[in-house]
């Protein structure tokens, strides 16, 4: 099964609220949501149910002294894919001073990285715990509103936190439009990725410009209400493209956020780490549980046995007993499965733990190598994305989103690269560190580059490679083709100039489908 989110907390009731009363109430909030005819959840009384809409609900507290393990199982099929089961494992141990819970989310599905995996985002049982509690990962607090930021708290964020070689949880930044409003509440993101990230806000929209100055590079910042995810080994010379940026509109859109919140999801797994102490002393009253749960067993089984040779006759209680005898076999049987599978999904979550941990350490951005960052939905956010993040080497024409936008090419991440390298060479150029023709550079990077068109290409064809912006017109004759044939959705032609007079920027004026030119058909 693979593991599509895994974390520690540490609870602590706020005042007036007794931990175990909190957190029976959290679960029973949690479950009735999708099973109204779940049964009532007490500290003393444990059971395995199946509800209506065959969910599998196992419930086994556990109390030795003054340590309590409750834990929790709830198994039920995918929506969508019957033939798909999930699980979330929540198990709380209340031991000493410390309240300590571990939320395990996996699926039957394919594994992450194949086709048709599923993912998932944050338990929807953190909100109702934190309706109780405050609640920490092992990084840091998780709280259920964004923390605002000044111009003066800047520094201290960017050099202490986010440049921080330590970091391992990821930060998302959200940023106000030029009118100081907010694509999306602050608040309901940091619910959205409680657990996932630290949510931070900028105040003001000139704060953002504080931003980039202590970030050094443009190409890190964000503004104008875009988000960013800084994942954690950030530096002042990252690659750009391991902090995904979320423009505006791809951030109002709930399916961009819950794409990034389940890729966020599945990397808690990579960096979860097991507090090795806490965890003895789970497995010691698991063992203890056990036992005294095979102990009440028997003890049922002699007073059965003993009720029935007491009000039957002898041929008529041995029979019952027998019966009895089976029926409490059954349900040891059936205890005995339960914590076998116990054991075995601690098994695999060690397993994947350890996978995904081994995937991290050998990808230099600490996440798991089977996990794919998020890219953009389509070529034109491709193109919007570069526009802000790259334009300090490129001036990304309106036109050039608005032919992407018509574009059925399929490959977006692949255009957002391709202008990387068209920004990253414009940069070079403009300090002189290009010592090669433009030709020779792109060969180097395996781009197919063509410097301009035909000299026969006709008047009316060469107006196509005019594109207009603020009073200026670009001639944009140069490009670069990505794929071959003469499919639009496996071939694109980004058109662009290097030789505008007094612009040292690339300026890209089309991206999209094939212009037409005196050889096109």
């Amino acid at each position: 099964m693979p593991v599509v989110y895994l974390m520690n907390f540490e609870l602590r009731p706020k005042p007036g609220y007794v931990a175990e009363d909190a957190l029976l109430a959290s679960l029973q909030e949690w479950v009735s949501r999708r099973c109204p005819d779940a049964r009532t959840i007490r500290l003393d009384e444990p059971f395995t149910d199946t509800t209506k809409d065959n969910s599998i609900l196992r419930w086994e507290p556990f109390q030795s002294g003054d340590s309590i393990l409750a834990e929790f199982a709830w198994r039920h099929p995918h929506v969508d894919a019957p033939q798909v089961t999930w699980g979330t494992t929540v198990s709380y141990l209340h031991s000493g001073a410390r309240l300590r819970l571990t939320v395990r989310v996996a699926n039957t599905g394919p594994e992450i990285g194949q086709t048709g995996a599923l993912l998932t985002t944050r338990p929807r049982l953190l909100i109702h715990l934190g309706s109780f509690f405050t609640i920490h990962s092992a990084d840091g607090s998780c709280g259920l509103t964004s923390e605002v930021l000044t111009a003066s708290d800047l520094p201290r964020v960017v050099h202490w936190e986010l440049m921080w070689h330590e970091r391992t949880r990821p930060v998302l930044l959200l940023t106000p439009k030029e009118d100081g409003s907010y694509v999306i509440s602050p608040d309901q993101l940091a619910e959205e990725f409680l657990s996932l990230a630290k949510v931070y806000t900028i105040q003001h929209p000139n704060d953002t410009f504080v931003l980039t100055d202590e970030l050094r590079r443009k190409v890190l910042s964000c503004f104008r209400g875009a988000a960013r995810i800084y994942l954690p080994g950030l530096d002042y010379e990252a690659d750009p493209m391991k902090h995904p940026l979320l423009l505006p509109h791809a951030l109002s859109a709930s399916e961009r956020r819950l794409k990034v919140a389940q890729f966020l999801a599945a990397s808690t797994v990579g960096r979860f780490k097991d507090d090795q102490h806490l965890l003895d002393v789970r497995n010691h009253l698991r063992d203890l549980r056990a036992a005294a749960y095979s102990s009440q067993q028997r003890e049922r089984i002699i007073g059965l046995e003993k009720q029935a040779t007491a009000n039957v006759e002898g041929s008529w209680a041995n029979l019952v007993g027998e019966n009895e005898h089976l029926l409490a076999d059954n349900d040891d049987l059936r205890r005995r499965l339960a914590e076998a599978e116990d054991r075995a999904e601690d098994l695999e979550r060690d397993k994947r733990a350890l996978i995904y941990q081994l995937a991290a350490a050998t990808s230099q951005d600490g996440t798991p190598e089977a996990l794919a960052l998020p890219e953009p939905d389509d070529n034109a956010e491709a193109v919007e994305i570069a526009g802000e993040m790259f334009d300090d080497g490129l001036l990304v024409l309106p036109s050039a989103v608005e032919a992407a936008a018509k574009s059925p090419y399929r490959f977006p991440q692949r255009v957002l690269e391709t202008l990387q390298i068209l920004a990253d060479t414009a940069r070079l150029r403009a300090g002189g560190a290009v010592e090669m023709s433009l030709r020779d550079v792109f060969r180097q990077k395996n781009i197919d580059y063509r410097t301009g068109i035909t000299a026969s290409t006709s008047d009316r064809h060469r107006s196509q490679y005019e594109f207009s912006h603020d009073g200026k017109t670009y001639v944009c004759e140069e490009h670069i083709c990505l794929g071959g044939g003469y499919d639009p959705a496996s071939n694109l032609r980004i058109y662009f100039t290097t030789r505008h007079k007094g612009e040292p920027r690339f300026v890209v004026g089309y991206v999209g489908r094939h212009l037409e030119s005196r050889s096109s058909s």
